[in-house]
């Protein structure tokens, strides 16, 4: 059906867009390369048609050329969030982890609401012992994507970026810490977690709201405006802090009490679950800190 839209209208974008997603979809590397490159060539490629010729690449391991070409498109379109996540993608599975969180860290700081970047910057994080980033940017994530695979992926990392900021000293790094924002973090964290090792939803609940409370108590919240933090205050303002906490942390830490929470607990989850999905989180330009 598409090769023959294609023939009648050969010019067309949508078309040739969709033959090129479809031959991917079809294992057909080498067709879906041939439709994008012939899109991108004339100019007239879409974000989405960059993205097609790029899964393409990946899938037969031209990583050169899948570099090569995003770095064209990021000229064509600067802004472009998905991009940076794609290109970042690229480069971590070229084994250059390195020159991966540099694009993932510009695409959170000129595309603050796209999803893409703090998904993969989370997980970088992670696994680099830097829990209190991947806290930041996994907690933005699942605010931004609530209802995907990669949202119950990363309540597994944020569960483990708390079990690791526990640990004594954890947060001693990030305190002496040239970033002025992770340092002013882990200075109010530090305060609420003395003594306070041992990991339960209960627990955690009351050492974030603590966090919270102290964050805007001080003046660190008018030199640091942060999406983040602002969202949990307004939860806790509206008493769903509790609910939100267990969606995070919950199934994650243990799925047989978190089902027993929710049996005792239905008017308090739903009252959440209406609030998540009307909810609009979007992250301010501005609000990008991490910078040396």
């Amino acid at each position: 059906f598409l090769n023959k839209a294609k023939d009648l209208k050969p010019g067309d974008v949508e078309i040739n867009k969709q033959l090129a997603y479809v031959s991917y979809l079809r294992r057909d590397y080498a067709g879906s390369i041939e439709v994008s490159k012939q899109l991108v060539e004339k100019n007239n490629a879409d974000e989405q048609a960059y993205q097609v010729l790029g899964l393409a690449y990946k899938a037969i391991a031209e990583y050169n050329e899948g570099e090569k070409m995003y770095r064209v498109a990021l000229k064509t379109y600067p802004k472009s969030g998905m991009l940076y996540s794609e290109l970042g993608d690229l480069l971590s599975l070229k084994k250059d982890d390195k020159a991966a969180i540099k694009e993932w860290e510009k695409g959170i700081e000129i595309a603050p609401s796209y999803s893409g970047n703090y998904y993969h910057a989370a997980k970088y994080y992670n696994e680099n012992n830097q829990p209190l980033w991947s806290w930041l940017y996994g907690e933005t994530f699942i605010n931004l994507e609530s209802l995907s695979d990669r949202t119950i992926e990363i309540k597994t990392v944020l569960l483990n970026d708390f079990k690791s900021m526990l640990a004594p000293a954890a947060l001693d790094k990030d305190a002496k810490s040239n970033n002025a924002f992770a340092k002013a973090v882990s200075e109010v964290l530090k305060t609420v977690v003395s003594g306070s090792n041992e990991i339960s939803v209960g627990n955690l609940t009351i050492l974030r709201k603590n966090f919270i409370e102290r964050w805007y108590a001080g003046s660190k919240a008018q030199a640091f405006p942060f999406r983040l933090f602002s969202h949990q205050q307004l939860l806790i303002k509206q008493n769903m802090f509790e609910a939100y906490n267990q969606w995070i942390f919950g199934a994650a830490l243990d799925t047989d009490a978190f089902k027993d929470w929710l049996t005792g607990h239905e008017e308090a989850i739903k009252t959440f679950q209406d609030f998540e999905r009307n909810a609009y989180f979007k992250v301010p330009a501005g609000q990008y800190y991490n910078k040396e």
